[in-house]
């Protein structure tokens, strides 16, 4: 619960024209942990968050997690001194997200779909890769990707662009039946592998390549 706390003064700062950056409210905020200043958090919530708790159950609630609320402010000042650069993200309806980064030179652009974003944890690189395939994205999942990972898939996608050059001229050969028995085909590739086709209906579509 108490990590609630250092993201709804984020979001009350990005609400607040003009006043601050979130990096100099997480610098507040941790600021306000080390002196044990519950007014000063409490007025750094949103005036929204203030409406639902009255500040003697916020300070009640505090002092009940007191040791979580030191973790998270010792995470917060590990982050910056580590140079990681807060960022504020802005939900699409697609499912994915545009970010701009609080960076030492001013505000930048972050996660979006022109490219990568930051993901300064792991649980942020399985974001990242979520709101690609949300988006369905191609572009987006590779960038997701490390550059061993990204490199492998480029390299096949490569390859099979080479391979389908002329599809008139690939041999047809019979194939295991497909799922459920459904009829199958393969077409042998330069590289001796074959592309495994299905029917479906009344087309062929791309099932593996083995």
């Amino acid at each position: 619960m108490a990590a609630a706390i250092a993201l709804a003064t984020l979001g009350g700062c990005a609400q607040t024209s003009g006043r601050g950056s979130p990096r100099a409210t997480l610098v507040a905020f941790h600021r306000a942990v080390e002196r044990n200043d519950l007014a000063a958090l409490y007025q750094m919530l949103p005036a929204s968050a203030q409406r639902e708790e009255p500040f003697d159950r916020f300070r009640t609630r505090i002092l009940s997690e007191r040791a979580e609320l030191r973790g998270v402010s010792d995470e917060v000042r590990r982050a910056l001194e580590g140079r990681r650069d807060p960022w504020v993200a802005i939900p699409s309806r697609a499912g994915g997200a545009a970010t701009v980064v609080d960076a030492n030179e001013g505000w930048r652009l972050g996660r979006s779909s022109a490219g990568p974003g930051p993901a300064p944890t792991p649980q942020d690189a399985a974001r990242a890769l979520r709101e690609a395939i949300a988006r369905r994205s191609l572009t987006a999942i590779l960038a997701a990707m490390s550059s061993r990972a990204r490199g492998a898939v480029q390299s096949e996608l490569s390859m099979l662009l080479d391979a389908l050059q002329d599809p008139s001229s690939l041999e047809v050969r019979p194939a295991s039946a497909g799922p459920g028995g459904t009829e199958a085909v393969g077409l042998r590739l330069p590289d001796g592998r074959s592309l495994i086709l299905i029917r479906e209906g009344g087309d062929w579509r791309v099932d593996d390549i083995q």
